[in-house]
């Protein structure tokens, strides 16, 4: 049974009859568990929503298949081994259930009694596919590999924010992975940024993209209609919308830190704000410029695709970021969590070649000739341009982090200068200067997001960077079949792809994949903000103070709380972090990322 429910009726394309969902909207569902893989995947029978209650059965037509929330995919589809060729089935239906431990080798009978159906979707064109030369029903890469029975695609997703809950390390009793679908994700744009929330809108034109027209029959070749749609080349109606989100970044930003040093002598007196991109004891004011030609990173666009693991870039974009890969310094061999590497060295290769990319639906990458893969050591997304012609996303990320500095700076600004000692301030500050320094105050840079991943930040206790923190990427081949589709399908409007943003988006974050919003956007949230391996500051204004504390140091936070008793940047805390300060008897009725 469903339980209580929402009733949407979603539109699906010209002409087309709307896909109708029933489900419990803002419940989270966990996602499979037990094999390891970053991917993200729930549970379903295929039985056309035959209405039955009751979870899996552990063998037989009532046994559960996964199916991969795909964003890459542009539509959905089911693996049929009895069909003798691919079809489309116009007016299918799907019900999903939640996949906690399914994947375990020991499955116990109460986890598949817990995978209930919690969606159901009428008229869902799906395309149904037997194992055959030309579509491939496996994903993942060399070290993991799943293989689906089914694939939640773009054609679905896109009528829904899609809410995926990817904690790190994995806890699958504790704090599993989960999806929730909203029909609109709740919160105004003031809230939601004093949770925390980058707001990260699609690259110019801020639209959705893409309907690979010259392959909407998938396996095919030839016209192919479905009551009465046709899906040839020459169609110019078809059941299929755009659904592709394209974003601006900035790959193997420089790390940099925001510091806060406390008083030394007086326990509420004002202390000094720096930068940290080295060692511990180098704090600073200035940070590796983002846009270094050498040392800095490199502008990119990125298409999310949360089918693929870790972060793609594709042969040619690779090769204008770093040259040629084969002259990349190698990472260290035994890679242990400490292990460190010049603080210049920016990417390496991975020394062993086996590389694979697998791709539902798409034939795979690597088998003939492997891939070469490496560690980037961050990844920074900003919000997509409004003009064709802007700065570079390195430049704006820049301009972000230097916003953030400037916040702690006006902190012990007014923590010195506003009365006796820190109690008499406000925290927190945003980065528009005061009226004497002659800024305009409408171009506060404070006022936009920024999210890193990777090691965004180095550790206090590190004196270089830990390539272990980086973030795994597989250089994939210019001409492959995928990549000249997905080229082909977002040009002219948007820039040309350089690479695929896969799970390296997910691990850490609460990212909302966000296609119900008159922009189209991501919205990521980390989940342990100051560990090091995700930053994310959201908009920040005078009239939005608490999101103006995510992205400041743990040590200013807490003589916040703690010294000035104000319980403002509560929220800006790790669950950890929070519980810690509620033993003490602060932030008591706030609550955990």
């Amino acid at each position: 049974m469903l339980g209580p429910s929402l009733l949407a009726t979603l539109a699906l394309g010209c002409g087309a009859d709307p896909i109708e969902t029933e489900g419990e909207f803002g419940r989270a569902m966990a996602l499979a568990s037990g094999d390891q893989s970053p991917l993200p995947r729930l549970a379903f029978v295929d039985d056309g929503c035959s209405g039955l209650s009751g979870g899996c059965d552990a063998s037989g037509d009532r046994a559960c298949q996964m199916m991969l929330v795909d964003s890459l995919a542009t539509l959905s589809a089911i693996r049929d081994p009895d069909a003798t060729g691919s079809r489309i089935e116009a007016a299918d239906c799907l019900e999903v259930r939640p996949a906690a431990r399914l994947l375990a080798e020991d499955v116990s009978d109460e986890d598949r009694a817990a995978a209930v159906t919690r969606f159901r979707f009428r008229n869902l064109p799906l395309v149904r596919a037997p194992d055959q030369e030309g579509w491939s029903w496996t994903a993942g890469n060399q070290r993991q590999t799943v293989e689906p029975g089914g694939i939640m695609g773009g054609n679905l997703l896109r009528n829904f924010a899609v809410a995926i809950r990817t904690p790190v390390p994995p806890r699958p009793d504790e704090d599993p992975a989960t999806v929730t679908l909203y029909t609109e994700f709740p919160g105004s744009e003031a809230i939601l940024a004093d949770q925390g929330r980058a707001f990260l809108p699609l690259q110019f034109p801020g639209s959705l993209l893409g309907r690979e027209l010259t392959d909407r029959c998938l396996v095919d070749e030839g016209e192919c209609e479905v009551d009465g749609f046709d899906f040839s080349t020459s169609a110019n109606e078809i059941p299929l919308q755009s659904s592709r989100m394209v974003m601006d970044a900035c790959v193997a930003i420089p790390p940099c830190g925001l510091a806060y040093a406390p008083s030394t002598d007086d326990p509420f007196g004002a202390g000094r704000c720096g930068l940290r991109s080295g060692p511990e004891a180098a704090i600073s004011e200035v940070c590796t410029d983002a846009t270094d030609p050498t040392l800095g990173g490199e502008s990119a666009s990125l298409v999310v695709a949360t089918g693929v693991p870790g972060l793609v870039l594709f042969s040619d974009s690779a090769t204008r970021m770093f040259g040629d890969p084969s002259t990349l310094e190698e990472c260290p061999e035994t890679l242990s969590p400490l292990t460190e590497v010049d603080s210049e060295l920016r990417v390496c290769r991975i020394g062993t070649d086996d590389g694979v990319l697998h791709f539902a639906g798409w034939p795979s990458a690597g088998e003939d000739t492997p891939l070469t893969r490496l560690r980037v050591r961050s990844l920074a997304l900003v919000p997509g341009a409004t003009r064709s012609q802007a700065d570079e996303p390195c430049l704006r990320a820049q301009d972000r982090r230097d916003a953030l500095a400037l916040q702690c700076v006006r902190y012990t600004r007014a923590a010195s200068s506003g009365g006796d000692d820190i109690r008499t301030t406000s925290p927190p500050y945003s980065s528009q200067r005061d009226d004497d320094d002659g800024e305009n105050h409408a171009n506060d840079p404070s006022g936009t997001s920024l999210a890193v991943l990777g090691e965004g930040t180095l550790q206090p206790n590190a004196s270089g960077p830990r390539p272990a923190r980086w973030i795994p990427t597989t250089i994939m081949p210019a001409d492959h079949p995928l990549v000249l589709a997905l080229r082909r399908d977002v040009n002219p409007s948007a820039l040309e792809p350089d690479g695929l943003l896969g799970t390296a988006l997910l691990a850490g974050t609460d990212t909302v994949l966000d296609y119900t919003d008159l922009n189209p956007s991501l919205r990521v949230a980390c989940l342990d903000p100051h560990e090091g391996r995700c930053q994310v500051m959201p908009i920040c204004r005078e009239d939005l103070r608490p999101a103006c504390c995510h992205g400041l140091p743990r040590a200013l936070l807490d003589e916040m709380i703690r010294t000035l008793d104000d319980d403002t940047c509560c929220g800006a805390l790790s669950a950890r972090d929070l519980a810690e300060l509620q033993d003490a008897g602060h932030c008591v009725g706030a609550s955990a990322p």
